[in-house]
């Protein structure tokens, strides 16, 4: 969906007008003491910088993989939908009928069927 995005906008009459920033830091990070938490910061921003190598793959042609590696992954033996949103969302379960917990929180999606799961 970025290139998508990125593809629209640099052909438009207002690209001349525009300046392309790059994220170095992520803000929400810059104060963390966890390795974890960094390694994690770090193998973000590579990604999006397209420092992760990518592997094609001869059964789907004009598409690129990358290989994520288990120290970054959630792993669910069950629900992975669940898993990702338990782990992003601490205390949902028992936080999701306060209305102010809910504005304050974002889900993207690229899809409406994805935020209907």
């Amino acid at each position: 969906m970025g290139c998508f995005i990125f593809d629209n906008i640099s052909k438009s009459n207002i690209w001349n007008h525009c300046r392309l920033f790059t994220l170095i830091l992520n803000m929400r990070l810059r104060n963390t003491t966890s390795y974890v938490i960094f390694d994690f910061n770090k193998w973000l921003l590579d990604l999006g910088d397209g420092r992760i190598p990518n592997i094609a793959r001869e059964f789907n042609i004009g598409t690129l993989f990358i290989t994520i590696s288990n120290r970054v992954l959630i792993h669910s033996m069950n629900d992975s939908v669940c898993a990702m949103a338990s782990y992003t969302y601490l205390d949902f379960w028992k936080k999701f009928t306060n209305i102010k917990y809910l504005n304050d929180q974002a889900i993207l999606s690229s899809t409406n069927e994805m935020v209907d799961k």
